[in-house]
């Protein structure tokens, strides 16, 4: 043990230079005490040979730790490239798209209206006040006899000539 080495020898070895201690103890030819003391006096240079051993381990343990932190920080890398990659993926997916509904009239029916000659256009206003009058004064009889299906905001010219 840890404690009864440092307690013969009176060294205070690191655990990972312990753990090499152990293996050359193992294969000591002797006993405890004579391998503190062997330690102790550097006998065969065996001191060293463990200090040697510890510090190529040491120095193995740092090489594949930089080895593992760069594999890793290259993974972290294509990791953030690939989330900024699905994100412009799924930005441009969720873009805004016109949306037409069947029941409704087309767009492009609506840049028709704008492009002829004879549409007057109106402001908000005038439109606004051409829908008021037409509610107020019972359109409804009118639309019924005309068999129109009209939405206020979607008037179109034909529309409007044969509602006046």
């Amino acid at each position: 043990m840890i404690e009864e080495f440092e307690a013969r020898t009176g060294i205070y070895p690191s655990i990972e230079t312990y753990r090499v201690i152990e293996e050359h103890y193992y294969q000591f030819d002797g006993n405890k005490d004579d391998f503190c003391k062997a330690f102790k006096e550097n006998h065969d240079g065996i001191a060293q040979r463990i200090q040697r051993d510890a510090n190529n381990r040491s120095q193995r343990r740092m090489r594949d730790f930089q080895a593992d932190r760069s594999e890793k920080e290259k993974e972290v890398k294509d990791l953030k490239e690939e989330v900024e990659r699905l994100k412009k993926a799924l930005d441009h997916e969720l873009e805004w798209h016109p949306y037409e509904m069947s029941g409704n009239v087309k767009q492009a029916d609506y840049e028709h209206l704008r492009n002829t000659d004879d549409t007057r256009i109106m402001s908000d206003t005038e439109a606004k006040d051409l829908l008021y009058d037409w509610w107020r004064s019972g359109t409804s009889a009118a639309l019924q006899r005309h068999r129109l299906e009209l939405h206020p905001l979607r008037l179109r010219r034909d529309e409007l000539r044969a509602l006046q």
